[in-house]
């Protein structure tokens, strides 16, 4: 009897010790399981300072630090990651015939740094030859190469900009690369939910027009970007840059927010730890801005509904955290990244 519960515990052992020893399929990235606990807290109480103007934030704060040993903590954003030695999005270039002209709809990703890149679905980035907006969420690990998803948001364009005098030898090499060297913002709600719901070039066009032609933001190649370069949608949006400017920076625990102006949620970003979410906030404010100021109204959802909806929003979010795959989240290895509900 001593003999087989000894072998029993003895291949027992072997088992473990040998399904432990397994590599992870992406390399050495090990989910933290603590994440698995998750919860989050949304007050439906107007905190001072979260409202200004047509728009007005909640926070979604988790009630315990899950995600303390989280390697995603250490990951970099995409406008981080364009500033990076070694990390390429370029021009996707096919074979043949037309191997020279690239695809509008997909871009190159090529991380050869030793940083793991996060890019969302609604970044923006610019140069290559037209403006693009990404179509999903994508971890990007070192020394790997992935094609992206994209929308043109630029119709009046299909070259490379001329070289600037003022280029350092890394932009030059991105030039060669027909590399994107600049990051925009994310991009508003309403752009952000046709590009997911409707999956349609002329569409996206169409979006972009009605959201640049609102604040006379033209250019000659019609680019989603010249919204940077209207005086009129400067002048509002910095009213509010400036009206939310660090108002998170000292929260330890807050990892996204609602936005919400007149009656209606405009959308939901929620992420895997307070220093993503740091990251992100800024480039995710403009966002919402675009919305507030084009279509946006005085904050009036009253306490009662927004608690019923934020209940919701717990439970949904919660889930997105315990769960290895949830509709409205991306997961990377076991961990929810990123959640979105784009209105």
């Amino acid at each position: 009897m001593k003999s087989s519960t000894f072998y029993f515990i003895t291949l027992s052992f072997l088992v473990f010790s040998f399904s432990a020893c397994q590599p992870d399929k992406d390399g050495d990235y090990t989910p933290v399981k603590t994440i698995k606990e998750a919860m989050v807290n949304i007050s439906p109480e107007v905190k001072a300072g979260l409202e200004h103007q047509n728009l007005r934030l909640y926070p979604v704060n988790l009630t315990t630090d899950t995600s303390r040993d989280s390697k995603l903590k250490q990951v970099k954003t995409i406008k981080e990651g364009i500033e990076t030695p070694g990390f390429y999005i370029t021009e996707k270039k096919t074979y043949g015939r037309n191997g020279q002209r690239g695809t509008v709809s997909t871009l190159t990703v090529q991380n050869k740094s030793q940083d793991t890149i996060f890019l969302m679905q609604g970044d923006i980035v610019q140069g290559g030859n037209q403006d693009r907006i990404l179509a999903e969420d994508r971890m990007i690990l070192p020394n790997t190469i992935q094609d992206i998803p994209v929308f043109c948001v630029e119709k009046g364009r299909w070259e490379y900009k001329e070289a600037d005098e003022t280029e350092s030898p890394e932009e030059q090499k991105k030039r060669r690369l027909f590399a994107f060297s600049g990051y925009y913002n994310v991009a508003s709600n309403s752009l952000r939910r046709t590009v997911k719901e409707s999956k349609n070039q002329e569409k996206v066009w169409s979006k972009v027009s009605e959201i640049t032609s609102k604040q006379a933001a033209t250019s000659s190649t019609s680019t989603y970007t010249a919204l940077a370069e209207s005086t009129k949608f400067s002048a509002q949006q910095n009213d509010y840059l400036e009206h939310y400017k660090n108002i998170f920076s000292e929260s330890q625990n807050t990892v996204g927010i609602i936005a919400v102006s007149g009656s209606k949620i405009l959308g939901v970003d929620v992420f895997n730890n307070p220093q993503l979410f740091q990251k992100k906030f800024d480039s995710l404010l403009h966002a919402y801005i675009v919305d507030a100021v084009n279509d946006g109204k005085k904050p009036s959802m009253a306490q009662e509904r927004f608690s019923k909806l934020a209940k919701s929003y717990e439970r949904q979010i919660t889930e997105a955290f315990q769960k290895e795959s949830h509709r409205k989240a991306y997961h990377f290895q076991g961990e929810m990244v990123h959640f979105v509900d784009i209105k």
